[in-house]
């Protein structure tokens, strides 16, 4: 059960973090049209959420495999 209450809680941050990461965008737009515009580019605090996205679909299958065959 401990594995489904993380999945939901790496959602949850998941989600504020890229709240707040787009309210960053529209307060520095040249950061902003930097990502837009350039192919490769992700500024430092856009890795983050790279990480968080693979803990939720990793936790996503923990939690469904649990739900599915331990319950």
């Amino acid at each position: 059960m401990i594995i489904v209450k993380l999945t939901i809680l790496a959602i949850l941050i998941t989600v504020v973090y890229v709240w707040l990461f787009r309210a960053w965008l529209r307060t520095n737009p040249e950061e902003a049209l930097k990502t837009a515009l350039t192919v490769g580019y992700l500024p430092k605090c856009g890795y983050p959420i790279i990480l968080l996205i693979i803990i939720d679909i990793v936790g996503v299958f923990a939690s469904v495999i649990y739900l599915l065959f331990f319950r």
